[in-house]
């Protein structure tokens, strides 16, 4: 052993005492005086740590070789034995895919990735209790391993059934909903959504749904609505409960109107529902219903219902010969509550990429949220019940009157055109009455609120 030294003093005179240079107590490939200086432990051969690739241990130092450095249960000098390596966890499965990260490493998959590598669908090794395993989408199908195994489905499948994108004879067949149709589920490619501010329909109720092809994603703009791709379905489906005190009770579902995006042109197609609610047909002519039903406060109510023939629905979404959208704005989607914001849902499931930051996207108020101001929510309820046709891309646009959200007041022609806007939205006179399509009775909670915000500009 070669020894290098230092001098004290002493009353003796001075005194030579030895410091190991070149010594590795621990057999880890330092030597203790450079383990001193670094603060490791030069009796330690796990320290410092080293990672998977490290070679430069002392396999004969009985010290390293007793050590267990990658807390795998087995010895530095067994693994080395056996051919494993010692400062790879050897039986550790970090992410839960069934291989352990030693054999991870050695075939160049990530241990950290339970998706990685890429298995079977019979696949089924893995560790359903791995935290990291369960929380992962290996096959990209929109649900979590743990959810789509505690369904019934193959985590390494994907059995996604998708919405189709031509119009079928009857809507049991457009994959829109599953399970019964009158429960009005809709299916695992279906996404739900609502709006901020919606248009008045004769107080149905809505629910509606967008339904993306296999790998696609929208498109975030603007203020506006947003961008789909082909073979985009959008549908939205009006109902009324028996008795709003206890939706349990049952309803009332009347149609459902589908939207298709195909060679960037939206197709316009309604499903009138049957009599005994398991189904719904195509049909394209005028049906009328009379319904009735409880209200919230317990009051009967009745209504004369008008399907309108898809002509009719072409008129208001008709944009100089081609179709346009009504109802999806990104400011309508868009919502300070996060837990309500289907924007902010979208990109993080990654289904809506963004031009701009979120923050940039106006939010439409709720028109009857009384905690914002009447100008603010009558605006917005024009923008939702007016705007489709009162806006210069339309052909209903005379030059008068522009209503949507985003046009400054002094644009909008509503000062000069006040007192009419309020006799067209209350007139008892079919020919005058607005608005012209969708509706056929008075909305007395959106007058109320026009009528408060014209008297509020004089």
């Amino acid at each position: 052993m070669i020894f290098g030294g230092f001098v004290a003093c002493s009353d003796e005179g001075p005194e030579v005492i030895p410091a190991p240079i070149y010594t590795d107590s621990d057999g880890d490939g330092l030597t203790d005086s450079r383990e001193a200086n670094m603060g490791a432990d030069a009796q330690d051969p796990c320290d410092p740590a080293r990672s998977s690739s490290y070679s430069a241990y002392d396999a004969e130092n009985m010290v390293w070789a007793a050590a267990d450095c990658d807390g795998d249960g087995l010895s530095n000098g067994v693994e080395v034995v056996q051919g494993t390596n010692p400062y790879a966890d050897a039986i550790s499965d970090t992410d839960g895919d069934g291989l352990t990260d030693f054999d991870e490493e050695l075939q160049g998959s990530d241990p950290a990735n339970p998706c990685d590598p890429v298995q079977d669908p019979g696949y089924d090794g893995f560790d359903s209790e791995n935290e990291l395993w369960a929380q992962s989408d290996c096959d990209s199908d929109g649900l979590l391993n743990g959810e789509g195994l505690t369904s019934g489905l193959n985590p390494y499948e994907d059995e996604r059934v998708f919405v189709s994108d031509s119009y079928t004879q009857n809507l049991s067949e457009m994959n829109i909903f599953e399970g019964p149709l009158d429960d009005l589920k809709l299916s695992r490619t279906a996404l739900f959504y609502d709006l901020n501010t919606s248009l008045f329909t004769d107080y149905a109720h809505k629910l509606r749904s967008i339904s993306l092809p296999k790998d696609g994603v929208m498109r975030l703009t603007g203020d506006g609505f947003l961008e789909f791709p082909n073979g985009t379905v959008i549908s939205k489906t009006f109902y009324y409960y028996w008795d709003e005190r206890n939706p349990d009770a049952g309803k009332r579902i009347i149609e459902t109107r589908v939207l298709i995006k195909k060679n960037n042109v939206w197709q316009v197609g309604n499903y009138v529902w049957n009599p005994d609610q398991q189904d719904a047909v195509l049909d394209g002519d005028w049906h009328y219903y009379t319904v009735d039903w409880t209200d919230a406060e317990g009051q009967p109510q009745s209504v004369y219902y008008a399907v309108p023939s898809t002509n009719a629905c072409i008129t208001c979404h008709n944009k100089f010969g081609e179709q346009q959208l009504i109802g999806p704005k990104a400011r309508a989607l868009n919502s300070a509550d996060v837990s309500n914001n289907f924007l902010r849902q979208w990109m993080d499931r990654g289904l809506l990429v963004s031009d701009i930051s979120l923050d940039q996207v106006t939010v439409l108020p709720d028109a009857f949220d009384l905690s914002y101001g009447v100008t603010e929510r009558a605006r917005a309820y024009m923008d939702m019940n007016c705007a489709h046709c009162h806006r210069p891309d339309n052909n209903a646009y005379t030059g008068n009157l522009d209503l949507r959200y985003e046009t400054p007041f002094d644009q909008t022609g509503i000062a000069n055109y006040a007192d009419e806007i309020q006799f067209r939205i209350q007139t008892s006179i079919p020919s005058m009455f607005m608005p012209e399509l969708g509706t056929g009775v008075m909305h007395p909670e959106g007058v109320d609120l026009m009528n408060a915000y014209i008297d509020s500009l004089n």
